[in-house]
């Protein structure tokens, strides 16, 4: 679903034009309002989705509470869209929620890869450097975007790993 909707949304509106994931939102309304809405779908989806994975993959073990914090937040992510026109309170929801998904997604991979499988810990230099070579090879100089979509990489990579585990 996420990748679907990402690859999408860069097929219609451009690279260019996303500074952030969550710029999706908006590049998607100047199209048609009513795609705004589909950000939104997508990341409680993932809250969702992600939540069953990661709390089915820790089964166990005592840090299954992390999982929550790196996939909550998502949700609220979702519920508060608005980053940049919101109100305060929006916009502090939407920013602390993702800062706090992507540290707690950075936190449930070590954890996975010191008690579970040290491979696991692969995954972060990997999306890391995957994410800053498109960085710089792209001319898209976003940061943040490239930053997210490491944090996205690491985490759904994680889980695929653990599948095979």
């Amino acid at each position: 679903m996420f990748w679907i909707y990402t690859i999408w949304v860069i097929q219609l509106v451009g690279m260019q034009k996303l500074t952030s994931f969550s710029q999706t939102y908006y590049e998607l309304e100047k199209i048609r309002d009513r795609y705004k809405y589909l950000f939104q779908v997508v990341m409680l989806g993932m809250c969702f989705l992600f939540a069953i994975v990661m709390f089915q993959l820790t089964e166990g073990l005592w840090f299954q509470f992390v999982g929550a914090f790196t996939v909550l937040p998502i949700g609220f992510v979702g519920f508060a869209p608005r980053f940049e026109v919101g109100n305060m309170l929006e916009r502090d929801v939407h920013f602390t929620a993702a800062y706090t998904s992507a540290g707690f997604s950075l936190i449930w991979v070590t954890l996975l890869a010191i008690y579970v499988n040290w491979h696991i810990a692969l995954t972060i230099p990997a999306a890391s450097v995957v994410a800053f070579l498109l960085y710089k090879l792209t001319g898209v100089h976003t940061k943040v975007w490239w930053a997210e979509m490491a944090c996205f990489w690491w985490t759904q990579a994680t889980m695929a790993m653990l599948f095979k585990v």
